[in-house]
């Protein structure tokens, strides 16, 4: 009877611990289940791409499109054509008394063209009366120079039988001329001489010395060294005296070739001045020459400027009948049918696709990245993924007034500008360091565990393949892949979420 109560009392020890070990298991289940609601595993794809990877400082600015004006602009004509004066009925101010009238304008704002298509058509009317205006002012011109072309000739030639006819006694103005023109040329031949007298000694001396120092150094007495030292100082004096002086010389040689052209030229006016003061008729000569010459270039200048006017015109406007100037888009026009031609309005505003810029504000601290001449990327919030470089063209020197101190830096765009627009946000890089032409994905994409790092590619079936990759470079967001995958592979990005 013993023996059975020790079995039954072992058989309830087992079952004890059973039930123990299955509520343990039970628990830890239900921990893990618990654990497992909380939280469950996504895959996003992204694919390996090909590009460069850019580090820098990156701020944010807004587009700004330079602008190219085609203006009526004949300042010539208006000019010329006062030459006419009062008889063309023109103001003071030189411009002429017709206009000219649009009939039709053939472009609109944000049209994009090519140079030499038509603008804008002149009426035929203001074309004929502006063009006959500037016409008669060549015609009126022209004939007022020729008469003055004749008054100055019977002047010159009255003045100059006066002159021819006194100039035989001008004898003593050709004796102080010569004497003049030979006291120049010795002072040149002086000059010289003094020059190269100390280029002479200059040479000789270093000689002399030469040997006295070894006569010196032959020299046993005292007192004879005494003697020949102070003979070398002297020689060493007078040779750097002669240097130091030597340039002075080289100048007064070039002063007296200088005064020898210049003098020369005061000494002819001086000796024709005299001849003219030695005639009886110097002063009515002078009176009746004065300002002839002027005159007359006056007129020639007038009917210069009338020609050139007409060129300009017809060149400008042919059969009325205006051309782009440039090749881009209209960013404004500045006629309708009906207007009148200004100089201070613009035919018509255009986009000039050489000057597309963005400014942004660089904080002290990152200025020294943004040097001009730097390189720059923009990226546009208008086009994802699309992407502009520039280069710096101009740092401000004064801080912008704001609570940190920042400098303005301008970016001026390169290559296609065709889709910007002005007021366009960007934001601007200044690159610091990049790679170029290299795989790439996300950061988020690699494990690393150890020293190694992975990536779990998706094979064609869908299943993901733990992939070792060999990374390099990183941007912040995406990493160089070296080696473990080809361009246009899918890799996923593992994150855990709620379950909900």
């Amino acid at each position: 009877m013993k023996e059975k109560k020790k079995k039954s009392g072992h058989k309830q020890l087992v079952f004890i611990c059973a039930l123990l070990t299955v509520c343990i298991a039970g628990t830890v289940l239900f921990q893990m289940n618990g654990r497992a609601e909380e939280e469950e595993t996504v895959y996003k794809e992204t694919t390996v791409q090909r590009g460069d990877l850019v580090v820098g400082v990156t701020e944010s600015g807004s587009m700004s499109i330079g602008i190219l004006s085609q203006t009526f602009d004949l300042g010539g004509g208006s000019q010329a054509a006062n030459a006419g004066g009062a008889m063309m009925g023109q103001s003071s101010a030189g411009s002429t008394s017709k206009t000219l009238t649009v009939e039709e304008v053939y472009v609109t704002t944000g049209q994009e063209v090519e140079a030499g298509e038509p603008l804008l058509k002149l009426t035929d009317d203001s074309v004929a009366d502006y063009r006959q205006e500037l016409s008669d002012a060549v015609t009126t011109a022209g004939l007022n120079l020729k008469q003055e072309e004749l008054s100055l000739q019977e002047q010159e030639l009255k003045a100059d039988y006066t002159y021819q006819s006194n100039l035989t006694s001008g004898s003593t103005a050709q004796a102080e001329y010569d004497a003049a023109i030979a006291k120049l040329a010795k002072s040149v031949t002086d000059a010289e001489k003094e020059l190269a007298e100390a280029a002479e000694r200059i040479a000789e001396l270093p000689v002399e010395i030469s040997d006295k120092m070894q006569e010196l150094s032959d020299t046993e007495d005292d007192s004879q060294k005494t003697s020949i030292q102070k003979e070398i100082d002297t020689l060493n004096e007078e040779l750097e005296k002669l240097n130091d002086n030597y340039s002075t010389l080289q100048l007064n040689v070039d002063e007296a070739k200088r005064k020898q052209t210049t003098e020369s030229i005061t000494a002819r006016q001086k000796y024709e001045e005299a001849m003219l003061n030695y005639k009886n008729a110097a002063n009515l000569y002078a009176i009746d020459t004065n300002g002839l010459d002027d005159t007359l270039q006056d007129l020639q200048d007038a009917l210069d400027d009338a020609q050139e006017a007409l060129d300009e015109f017809d060149a400008f406007v042919g059969d009325g009948t205006i051309l782009t100037e440039y090749a881009d888009k209209i960013m404004s026009v500045g006629y309708a049918a009906g207007d009148t031609l200004s100089a201070s309005t613009a035919m018509a505003d255009y986009a000039d696709a050489s000057n597309v810029t963005v400014t942004v504000s660089v904080a002290q601290e990152d200025v020294s990245a943004a040097p001009v001449g730097k390189a720059a990327s923009v990226e546009l919030l208008a086009y994802e993924d699309q992407k502009w470089e520039g280069s710096v063209t101009s740092v401000a020197t004064a801080a912008s007034s704001s609570s940190t101190v920042s400098y303005n830096v301008t970016v001026t765009l390169a290559g296609d500008v065709s889709g910007i627009f002005d007021g366009m946000t960007g934001n601007v890089t200044f690159v610091t360091k990049e790679v170029d032409d290299v795989l790439y994905v996300s950061n988020k994409a690699v494990i690393t565990e150890g020293t190694r790092t992975y990536v779990k590619k998706k094979a064609e079936n869908g299943s993901l393949i733990k992939t070792e990759v060999t990374c390099g470079f990183s941007d912040g967001v995406n990493v160089e892949i070296q080696s473990g995958l080809s361009e246009g592979e899918t890799v996923v990005i593992e994150s855990k979420v709620k379950a909900s």
